[in-house]
């Protein structure tokens, strides 16, 4: 894709976008020269947290699109998309930390834990899009 440069792939809803999300982005584009944002669509969020998102798959693209660390957005509808991944010549997968230890890891995993850097961020205390909705009450 990018001849010489470093390709970091990092996926998530990024619903009730938060300081979390934005400091997730930041850290992921700072391991390579090109960030590759993949937003989970409506059906993949509901076929894993059995929830829908409060935002649209557009309105969460949208909204990710305009981050300025991010270079180019993406849908995903599989959690460890490895022909997404291997089309876009992705270097690194950023993901959160609670990927390093699964249990279950969806299918794919082991091609990327094979075949890339993986690189495991912890979430940012206090702060995710449960804690958020949970604080927020229906008048």
């Amino acid at each position: 894709m990018y001849a010489g440069q470093t390709i970091v792939f990092v996926g998530g809803v990024w619903d009730l976008f938060h300081v979390g999300h934005l400091r997730m982005l930041q850290k992921a584009k700072s391991y390579g020269d090109v960030l590759i944002v993949a937003v989970s669509t409506d059906e993949l969020v509901f076929r894993y947290k059995n929830v829908y998102p409060v935002f649209s798959f557009d309105e969460r693209r949208e909204i990710v699109r305009a981050i300025s660390c991010v270079d180019f957005v993406v849908g995903q509808n599989e959690l460890a998309n490895v022909r997404l991944l291997a089309s876009l010549d992705v270097d690194v997968f950023v993901t959160g930390k609670d990927w390093e230890n699964k249990d279950n890891p969806p299918y794919g995993y082991e091609w990327i834990k094979d075949n890339l850097e993986m690189i495991f961020l912890p979430r940012t205390e206090g702060v995710s899009s449960s804690i958020i909705k949970s604080k927020i009450k229906v008048v």
